[in-house]
């Protein structure tokens, strides 16, 4: 059976992504990936995803405000995950404070979405996020 995750791709004014350092004693540790996580049963993926981004970095997003970017599905140690992922631009700059809940990540980042294609410690999931995303914003 696949997990369901969802999370947001959060864009600052210019044009930076946000990308949290997960932790190296939870799965996928010393990565790079987005505010999000799993989604509960009977929960919704957007809903997940404000929820979780709320918990991991203290900002709130209307539902109303954000675009589908699209599911992604990939495997991680053998097993399959349907990714939901939602786009906020936001007002934020490279310089804004995130209140970073430290139970999973242990630092955060803005960086341009052609950079993040370069490295190498990106979460599985993230290379197709991204792909997809910088399809979008040249269309």
């Amino acid at each position: 059976m696949a997990i369901r995750a969802a999370g947001i791709l959060l864009v600052n004014k210019g044009g930076q992504l946000l990308v949290l350092h997960r932790k190296g004693n939870v799965p996928e540790g010393n990565r790079w990936g987005l505010p999000g996580g799993k989604v509960a049963e009977g929960a919704s993926f957007i809903d997940t995803a404000v929820s979780k981004t709320r918990q991991e970095i203290g900002l709130e997003f209307n539902q109303e405000n954000l675009t589908h970017l699209g599911t992604f599905n990939f495997y991680v140690v053998r097993k399959q995950i349907n990714y939901d992922v939602w786009l906020a631009e936001t007002t934020l700059t490279s310089n804004s404070k995130i209140d970073l809940n430290l139970e999973g990540h242990d630092k955060y980042k803005w960086e341009s979405p052609e950079v993040l294609l370069g490295y190498k410690d990106l979460m599985v999931g993230m290379y197709p996020i991204l792909e997809k995303y910088l399809q979008f914003i040249n269309l």
